[in-house]
Order: structure tokens, then C-alpha cells, then sequence
């Protein structure tokens, strides 16, 4: 039970550190410099991909 909680609580602290990071990066961003960056496009598609997965991974016991 303690492993799997452990492998829970890594699991939020990965999403935690995704949303950390899209916020450092989209932070001052406005809507039409986003449009055009690609490369922000991608980085920012990455991080919600990660925390997509991450989540996808928590027990349901854990989340009840």
C-alpha cells in the first residue's frame, strides 16, 4: 500500500512540476506572440502531454 502511495505522490509532484513550468513559460505571453512561436507551442504541448500521462496513472483508490 505505502509503494503505492509513494508512486501517487510522485506522480502529482511530476504534474505539479509540469503546471511549475508551463506557468514560468507562458507567463507575460500574450495569445498572438503564443500563435506564432512554435516552439512555445511545442513546449507547452509537452508539458500538458506529461501531466495528461501522469495523471492518467493515479490509482483510483488514491484519488477516492
Amino acid at each position: 500500500m505505502i509503494d503505492r502511495v509513494d508512486r501517487n505522490v510522485q506522480r502529482i509532484l511530476h504534474m505539479l512540476q509540469g503546471i511549475k513550468r508551463l506557468k514560468m513559460m507562458l507567463s507575460g505571453v500574450e495569445k498572438s506572440e503564443f500563435l506564432e512561436d512554435f516552439r512555445l507551442q511545442d513546449a507547452a504541448a509537452f508539458d500538458i502531454s506529461t501531466i495528461g500521462e501522469a495523471s492518467s496513472h493515479i490509482s483510483e483508490e488514491f484519488k477516492s
